[in-house]
């Protein structure tokens, strides 16, 4: 069998030019298929709308049997697809809340979407519910379990990351709708909480890995993760991803279907392995986030055993600059950021350095802790941020915004710096109205 060092370089020369060739939306490494089973064999996997016989295809956009002696296998899946849905089926409220449950939102466009709350979090003792960007979106938009009624708000979208390798949102629970660490699960007799025991990232030696999901449409399905480290683009909406997940269905019906997006995709000792944002149209095919790069991005854990603290109530993302302009600074850094955090946001979803930088200093988790800040009224930037001293915090987003932004995005990075660098250890009143 290839070794995993051998598949990794192969994966990485050859996808994009993989990519490119007619027909092929995603490439991964997983395990070949032969007469409609799956082997033990580990080899590129190319997803192709339809399989063509090599009498139909040009000779130069064949694929390859092997590349640089590591073996191909070409399996026809549709494209994958974002799973919300309209409404239907509704699901039952349920407190405290647990993962497998549906969620809905109105969107600014009236638009309502179904979706499904996908683990519990915690961000520093506080819990979250979690599911996808593409569900919970935008920030702001107030999120209810199960459907738009009277006494259902669970809380607003807080934080949403689409990036190359994540598709992921949480809310911070409203003090009403606290929730408990656990995902539904049924055994054929209906659903009872199982406590989730924290997260786990299957590598090339485990798969197939055998996974679970309960989602708000289909409910508790079985399936195995048959690929890493896929790469493609999503349908309807064209997001370009990387590193996912592949993921099988085992029960004989589908994996997920529309409505399941958000789901947490769960090995059997009860850990995350992944975020399940979509699938092809019958749920053969389906891809999930890894749970690594979700937990990172996101600034939070998986929750286990409990958490530490109730909620706490958050301002809308409006009210908190409404609330910066008690002072000059604090007025020039309100309207920096309701001009250019939309920028910024597509910068570090879709710009490499920015992202980078943006990951490795934490930059949601940092945010999340100024939110956090303003609603306590603590000092909503102290001098460390995230183990870091602000001042290395705001340097290095300084430069390479500057570097990477569009002009007008530069400068004003450059004039907001020292408004930005006197909030550190500011007090919450000179600050807040």
């Amino acid at each position: 069998m290839t070794d995993e060092t051998t598949l990794l370089a192969a994966h990485a020369k050859y996808g994009d030019a993989l990519l490119s060739r007619p027909g092929v939306h995603a490439v991964g490494i997983g395990l070949k298929m032969r007469g409609g089973e799956l082997t033990t064999e580990l080899a590129i996997v190319c997803l192709v709308e339809k399989k063509l016989d090599l009498s139909e295809l040009d000779q130069d956009d064949a694929i390859p049997s092997r590349l640089d002696d590591v073996p191909t296998d070409v399996q026809e899946s549709p494209m994958l697809q974002p799973f919300t849905t309209d409404p239907s089926q509704l699901q039952t409220s349920v407190r405290p809340l647990v993962g497998g449950l549906q969620v809905q939102l109105t969107r600014p466009n009236n638009a309502t979407v179904n979706g499904t709350l996908g683990f519990i979090g915690n961000f520093n003792g506080i819990m979250v519910a979690v599911s996808n960007q593409h569900v919970m979106t935008p920030s702001g938009t107030t999120v209810f379990q199960p459907a738009n009624s009277k006494n259902q708000n669970i809380g607003t979208v807080t934080l949403e990351v689409l990036s190359q390798d994540v598709d992921a949102a949480y809310v911070l629970l409203l003090s009403g709708a606290s929730g408990q660490t656990s995902v539904e699960f049924s055994n054929g007799n209906g659903y009872a909480p199982v406590r989730v025991a924290g997260s786990y990232s299957p590598g090339l030696s485990d798969l197939p890995y055998p996974v679970w999901k309960t989602g708000r449409t289909t409910g508790t399905t079985r399936g195995q993760i048959t690929a890493l480290n896929l790469r493609g683009t999503r349908g309807d909406d064209g997001w370009q991803f990387v590193n996912q997940l592949l993921i099988q269905n085992t029960d004989g019906g589908p994996f997920s279907q529309p409505g399941d997006s958000g789901s947490a995709v769960l090995d059997f000792q009860s850990r995350v392995v992944g975020l399940l944002w979509g699938a092809n149209s019958a749920g053969t095919n389906n891809g999930a986030s890894p749970i690594v790069p979700v937990l990172q991005q996101l600034g939070i854990q998986v929750g286990v055993g409990g958490n530490a603290r109730q909620p706490v109530t958050v301002p809308g993302f409006d009210t908190l600059l409404a609330g910066l302009g008690s002072t000059e600074r604090g007025k020039r850094i309100a309207d920096f950021l309701s001009t250019h955090v939309p920028e910024v946001c597509a910068l570090v979803r879709e710009d490499r350095r920015v992202g980078t930088v943006w990951t490795r200093r934490r930059g949601h988790q940092i945010c999340n802790q100024v939110i956090e800040n303003l609603a306590t009224g603590e000092v909503p930037l102290p001098s460390t941020l995230a183990g870091a001293p602000a001042h290395e915090v705001f340097d290095a987003l300084h430069k390479v915004l500057v570097k990477q932004g569009s002009p007008c995005l530069a400068a004003a990075v450059e004039a907001i710096h020292d408004d930005f660098v006197w909030l550190v250890e500011r007090a919450h009143a000179e600050i807040v109205n």
